[in-house]
């Protein structure tokens, strides 16, 4: 495992953790930008024994282009963001894309490019995964729509 992801575990281990419903997620859904539409959003919370997850989604529509914004509230469950921080170590190349270890904003998460399709994910304070992803959009297109996401207003949630 890599030093982050035992930094991580190291941290939470003596932390309880506050899950959110997806009825608070949903208020953290970037509103479209202008020229963007969005379609309704949809939310859940999953409950599994001691374990519980919320997730929200929307997708939002400029012409040919298309963005899907998910957040996921993992509630720090090392099964979850474990595996996800791992492949944070993990980068390739080909002639069709490519799937790389990124940092933003001190955040880890993974960046994939393949033929008109991107992705960013990115996992906010190791509780909340923000998952963006698009069809037609540049790669600057895709960190300005990270951007929209008020992911410090993420990490307040926990602190409630």
């Amino acid at each position: 495992m890599s030093k982050n992801t035992n930094d991580i575990q190291l941290k939470i281990a003596n932390r309880k953790p506050v899950q959110v419903s997806f009825e608070e997620l949903i208020e953290h859904l970037p509103q479209p930008p202008k020229g963007w539409i969005a379609e309704k959003f949809q939310g859940e919370t999953i409950f599994l024994g001691n374990y519980s997850i919320s997730q929200v989604s929307q997708i939002y529509t400029q012409q040919s282009k298309q963005i899907t914004i998910r957040i996921f509230d993992w509630a720090f469950n090392s099964a979850l963001y474990t595996p996800f921080l791992m492949t944070t170590d993990f980068s390739q190349e080909s002639t069709e894309g490519y799937n790389k270890s990124i940092k933003i904003d001190n955040i880890s998460g993974k960046e994939y490019t393949y033929s008109s399709k991107r992705s960013l994910n990115l996992l906010v304070y190791n509780k909340f995964f923000v998952q963006i992803e698009a069809i037609k959009i540049e790669k600057t297109e895709l960190r300005e729509w990270w951007q929209l996401v008020d992911y410090k207003s993420l990490i307040k949630l926990n602190n409630n």
